[in-house]
């Protein structure tokens, strides 16, 4: 199961300071562990990002698990983290 939305973030811009944005976010992504690596994560992960007509790298994760960093990685090349 996967669960969007839009949350309100506050980030440091460029010229260092802080800027409310409201991007889509992965609020929760789950697979059972005992269908784990048989590509339904990937099925549904990729089902969400066709719906909802975005790119993986232009979504927010709230509070990402090594599991899904790990994931976003793998299939989406996705390595580095700034919380």
């Amino acid at each position: 199961m996967i669960k969007v939305g839009s949350r309100k973030l506050f980030i440091r811009g460029d010229n260092g300071g802080i800027k409310e944005i409201k991007p889509l976010c992965v609020l929760d992504f789950y697979v059972d562990h005992n269908v784990q690596r048989g590509g339904h994560g990937r099925a549904i992960f990729e089902k969400m990002l066709e719906v909802e007509g975005v790119r993986p790298e232009k979504l927010a994760y709230d509070r990402p698990s090594e599991k899904l960093i790990a994931f976003l990685g793998k299939h989406y090349g996705l390595k580095k983290y700034v919380p």
